[in-house]
Formats: structure tokens, sequence, C-alpha cells
């Protein structure tokens, strides 16, 4: 090989980030928001581990950038056993170098230097190739669920696409909501994450919700990062808690999505972690805000058998019971209809079965990687 075929790889410094957001411009997509917003993307690939770095792996051939992998950390729980994880994000190489290996060569050297899980969430049918051929767990689509809110709001959003939607979606969603029946709540209320702090939800986690989780590790830290102090989003972060003796029983995040010249909105809720007492609750919290705001409907997207009981009881339906798929990204809005697949790597030394995905108990949803942002 010529030196000017050499492929390196290194980690990504402060330093790269323009020529990052030029190759992201010029090879993944015009436009991209990683490609405009230096900020989002050091928010993003930020490094607890490396300070004055970043978790993102860079390829290049002669010295000129040629791929990137981010790896953006949330550490994996497996029954109060706190696991290394990254999950992977805007992984490619440029065309002229995909003959190279450059595009395996980057998920190699992530897969020997993490020391611990990879995940992803959203992949095309390459990246689901080389997953299989290295031992991912793969799951064909990340369950998601839908509640309807006005059926006006969504008439007039599904008008808009391309391809005429069928009546009986907006029926099949119209009967779930109609079949609506939460408990009440019995000596609970909710709280804003601003009025509580992170203590509460710090001892909920490591005493009661950790020990019997298994997911992503969602403690202060990763709340507070990931959806308190979000460079873009405007996150709510609401708390279940019982004023008798203090306790918080799970937290709920959700988020307002509007759309660039339209007047419909939608309601994503993106967490909901708490105990079976708790989940009633938050979702009464939640419908009470989609009916305040006059959302279209609500979506959810999680794996997680625990709650399918509460999402029902709630009047929400998963999507693939519908005749079609409503919208899933708004910014701009897209009618496409793609599930979203999940894939996940377990070093052997870690002592964990292959199969997690698959698992029960497992509790997985959309904004654990890097699924809910801005385009």
């Amino acid at each position: 090989m010529a030196p000017e075929d050499h492929i390196s790889l290194a980690w990504c410094s402060p330093g790269d980030i323009p020529q990052v957001q030029e190759l992201i411009g010029r090879h993944w997509r015009p436009g991209h928001v990683m490609a405009r917003d230096a900020r989002l993307y050091a928010w993003q690939f930020r490094d607890p581990g490396r300070p004055q770095g970043l978790s993102a792996l860079l390829a290049r051939r002669g010295g000129e950038l040629v791929g990137h992998l981010g790896l953006i950390p949330g550490d994996f729980n497996l029954q109060g056993r706190r696991l290394p994880c990254r999950w992977t994000s805007l992984w490619f190489v440029t065309k002229q170098t995909q003959a190279t290996g450059a595009g395996v060569a980057l998920l190699r050297k992530a897969q020997e230097e993490c020391g611990g899980m990879l995940g992803c969430l959203g992949y095309n049918q390459q990246a689901q190739r080389v997953f299989g051929a290295m031992g991912f767990d793969m799951l064909p689509a990340l369950p998601r669920w839908l509640r309807l809110g006005r059926a006006s709001a969504l008439q007039g959003l599904l008008a808009g696409s391309p391809q005429p939607y069928p009546p009986q979606v907006g029926q099949d969603l119209a009967l779930a909501a109609g079949r609506a029946a939460l408990r009440p709540a019995l000596g609970l209320e909710v709280r804003d994450w601003a009025s509580l702090g992170p203590r509460p939800w710090r001892e909920a986690w490591e005493q009661t919700l950790a020990p019997g989780g298994l997911g992503t590790w969602l403690d202060e830290d990763f709340i507070a990062w990931r959806y308190v102090r979000h460079p873009v989003f405007r996150y709510t972060v609401r708390l279940a808690l019982r004023p008798a003796d203090g306790r918080v029983l799970g937290l709920m995040v959700y988020r307002v999505q509007e759309m660039a010249g339209r007047t419909e909105k939608i309601l994503r809720l993106l967490e909901l972690a708490c105990l079976e007492e708790a989940q009633d609750v938050l979702l009464q919290d939640l419908l009470a805000r989609a009916g305040e705001m006059g959302a279209a409907f609500v979506d959810f997207h999680c794996a997680s058998q625990d709650l399918t009981p509460a999402l029902e009881r709630a009047g929400f339906l998963r999507e693939d019971r519908l005749p079609a798929m409503l919208p899933s990204l708004f910014q701009p809005l897209d009618y496409r209809q793609e599930p979203l697949p999940a894939a996940l790597w377990v070093p052997r030394d870690q002592g964990l079965a292959r199969g997690i995905l698959d698992s029960p108990g497992l509790y997985l949803t959309r904004g654990q990687g890097d699924q809910d942002r801005p385009n």
C-alpha cells in the first residue's frame, strides 16, 4: 500500500471539529445539523473519561479526513451493575474510501478501545450486514406507541402526505383512546425536576430502579446531561413523588415537537422509568399536557414489556397494529414510513449471554441514542 493510501485511526479532538463538520456536510448529508452546530457536536460526543477529547473516532487516508464514528457515552444497567457502553452515531466513510475497509476498521477500534458494550439506534442495510457479521444482537424495530390527541389536528397532519393515509389509522387510534381507563392516583403527586433537584432521583435510581432494571444507566448525571441541559431542545422532566415519605417512584421526560410552516404539534415521550405504582399518575400528567397543547398525537419509541399494560390503559396503541406508520421525523416533516432498528454488541469478557434485546425486562427508548435531536 502506498503511503498516501494508508488508513490511520485516531480519537477526535476539539480542534478537529471544523474538519469533521465539513466532512459531514459534504459526505454524509448537506445541511446536517452536526455540520452546522459545533456546540451540539461537542455536547453530543463529550467524553467524561477524556475531558480534553471527544468520544468520536476519525479515519484519515494519507492525512485526509475520510471517515467518522461517533460514540455517545451511555452506560448500561444490568440489575444494578453498571457496565460501560457507547452508542454509535454518524458512522460513515467517503465513497472513495469504502473499498478500503475503513468503516469496519473504525467499528473494530471502538470495540477494542471503548472497553464495553456498543449499541446503535437507527441504521441502514449496509450497517445491518456489518453488525450481523460482527456478532451484534439486532432488533428489527424498536416498538413505537401512539396515542391520539386532537383528531382534527391528526387529520390535518396526515392530509399533507403524498400517499393518502387509510381512514382506519385515525379510527383505530380513536378506538384505543376511547378505551383509556387509567387508575386513580392515590397518594402520589407529579413534580418538576427543578423543584426537587437531582438528589431524590439519585436515591430512587440507585436504591430501587437500577437493581431490577435492564437498559441504559439513567442516573442523575445522564438525565441532567441528556435532557435537562440539552443545548437545543427543551425537555420537560417530571417526577412521581409520594409526599407522605418524600420518596420518588419514577421519572418521565417529554418534549413538544413543532413543525415549520404548520400549526400541528406532537408530544414526544422519551422516558417513562418508574415503578408500577407510578405509571398511571405519570401518564395522566402526560395526557393532560397533550390536551392542553392540542397535540395531534403522542408518540413513544420504547422496548419495555413492563410498561405495556399501563400504556394500553392510557389509550396508546402499538404502531405495528395500524395499517400505516405515522411520521416520526418533523424537522422537516417527513412522511417516509421507516422503523427504528436497534443493535447491541456485548464483549465476551462481560460474561453476558446474547439476546439482551429480546429480554422481556429490557427498557430502551429512542432518546437514549442519537434519535431525538434536531435535523
